[in-house]
């Protein structure tokens, strides 16, 4: 009887194991601040800005960006190893917190590279006006289709859903707020859009613009995969 029981014990471990590992089967890339910068593509800061990993009293090991006044920008550019496809669909969450509110260019982008660019950046997060808004470019020029009031020093939590193609029939965003499933501007909880331009589209966090202000943007649980699950803070 004794070793019936171990077996069934057994059995029942690892089926937990096996269930744990299709749940996080998903997960496509994990920028924890523990691993290191080595799990961005490129670093991308003016002199004396850093990206480093600080300890925060809530979440432990978090990025911080620090982009002193003067400078134009410090942002992480790229996920290593991670190549969004044309036909793709992605989910991106983590979380942030600025230390100000002052209008800047860009805390995240969808970036594009390579060429032609007709959009440069398709998807751009950013502070205008006291405003937290997230904006579409299908021409080079930045249309506000999500906007909410800002706020200095809260951790917020974020999660965009990306389905990458060139065409803007095609191609669609949705994005959680602090786990509220956003409304655009067009009624809808979904935005159809041109999400791939040039030869390729990155994600880049960290602070782009407001270079009169010293600016830092504190970043940790950045994750991509294929569901929601996977990647909400």
């Amino acid at each position: 009887m004794k070793s019936v029981i171990t077996f069934k014990l057994g059995a029942i471990v690892i089926s937990a194991l096996l269930l744990a590992a299709v749940a996080h089967a998903g997960v496509i890339w994990d920028g924890s601040a523990s691993k290191g910068t080595s799990v961005f593509g490129n670093l991308n800061c003016d002199s004396p800005g850093t990206v480093t990993a600080v300890n925060d009293s809530t979440f432990g090991r978090v990025w911080r960006f620090d982009k002193p006044a003067g400078d134009k920008r410090c942002e992480a550019h790229g996920a290593a190893r991670f190549h969004a496809a044309i036909g793709g669909t992605y989910y991106i969450g983590w979380r942030s917190r600025l230390t100000t509110t002052a209008d800047d260019n860009a805390n995240f982008q969808w970036k594009a590279f390579g060429r032609p660019l007709l959009q440069n950046f398709p998807l751009v997060l950013k502070n205008l006006h006291g405003m937290w808004m997230l904006g579409y470019s299908p021409d080079g020029n930045l249309r506000p289709i999500f906007q909410t009031k800002a706020s200095a020093g809260v951790w917020h939590s974020h999660v965009l859903l990306i389905h990458v193609s060139d065409n803007a029939k095609a191609g669609y965003v949705e994005y959680w707020l602090d786990g509220k499933h956003v409304t655009f501007t067009n009624g809808s909880t979904r935005f159809m859009a041109r999400t791939f331009d040039g030869t390729s589209v990155d994600p880049k966090w960290g602070v782009y613009g407001g270079t009169s202000v010293h600016m830092q943007n504190f970043v940790t649980s950045l994750k991509i995969g294929t569901t929601f699950a996977d990647v909400a803070p």
